[in-house]
């Protein structure tokens, strides 16, 4: 159904996103490079297919839009690769369990955590392949999380589970 279609087509999970006016980041591919260049800022390349943070590195992340057209089509080999905007800020996770068509039951709020003395400069707070996967590696360990830890009253919770509610039927969960 849309989960498996919007699982391997993260283009069609964005418009199923945009048409119920949820928000999702602006993009760009090779075909469509304007935003690239009409809004200027910093750009994440990243697969449309792939998921895990796979390839997602601390130099994909550019506001030079020919570098960024350059590494999309370095990508290619694996699938379709496009820039989407980079979003500083604090990241969270909302699990959801559920059955179509009805409001899905959330799970406590997850937000992940970045150790200031690591993610600093060019290094940015945001979740690598090497920072989810490479156990050993010092990014890794220089990321956590927090559970649960919003109270429930507070505007933010409040506001990321009425998108997850959102979100779960836009993709018609």
């Amino acid at each position: 159904g849309t989960l498996l279609a919007c699982d391997a087509d993260k283009f069609r999970m964005k418009e199923l996103f945009r048409a119920q006016n949820l928000p999702t980041p602006p993009f760009a591919t090779r075909n469509y490079p304007k935003p690239l260049y009409e809004q200027p800022g910093l750009w994440l390349v990243k697969s449309a297919i792939y998921h895990g943070s796979f390839c997602i590195r601390h130099e994909n992340v550019s506001d030079d839009p020919d570098f960024l057209l350059r590494l999309m089509q370095q990508y290619e080999n694996g699938g379709l690769w496009f820039a989407e905007r980079y979003l500083p800020g604090r990241e969270f996770f909302i699990g959801m369990i559920g059955q179509r068509g009805h409001d899905p039951e959330l799970l406590p709020e997850t937000e992940l955590t970045f150790h200031p003395d690591y993610f600093k400069g060019e290094r940015r707070p945001f979740l690598t392949e090497d920072g989810k996967w490479e156990e050993d590696g010092a990014e890794f360990k220089a990321i956590g999380a927090r559970y649960g830890e919003l109270a429930a009253d507070d505007p933010l919770k409040q506001h990321l589970q009425q998108l997850a509610i959102r979100s779960w039927h836009a993709l018609d969960l």
